[in-house]
């Protein structure tokens, strides 16, 4: 079972480094967003690949790109396994991965409180 998680994690690794160079160097649609390929995740049985992505720019670049990768997916799946040597190519699905939006906000919320803290502490000194 542990070598089964080390070969998932390996050939995941693998197929992410040759998915983003797909997605970078061989999809040539312009409107496809600034896509970065953040992971992905292996079934047990190597059927499936979650493949996580982010996209850089608004909510219609976001959609956009999204379609293209969707749209792509066949094109992918091939070329992975013309690249990567397996007995199967796993069934790719694309998913949009919110982890770069999620620190974004609470960045912002963490920027909310210290201007705050900071206007606070402006008004105490101004009491005094």
């Amino acid at each position: 079972m542990n070598q089964q998680y080390k070969r998932a994690d390996r050939l995941g690794k693998l197929i992410q480094r040759e998915i983003s160079r797909i997605v970078t160097e061989e999809i040539r649609d312009p409107r496809l967003g600034f896509v970065t390929i953040a992971g992905v995740e292996l079934t047990d049985d190597l059927s499936f690949a979650k493949v996580f992505y982010s996209v850089l720019g608004d909510k219609k670049e976001k959609e956009l790109s999204t379609r293209i990768l969707t749209n792509a997916t066949k094109y992918v799946r091939r070329r992975v396994g013309e690249e990567v040597i397996m007995r199967k190519v796993p069934e790719i699905r694309f998913g949009f991965d919110e982890t770069v939006e999620k620190a974004s906000k609470v960045y912002e919320i963490l920027n909310v409180i210290e201007r705050e803290t900071q206007t606070e502490e402006k008004c105490k000194k101004k009491k005094k």
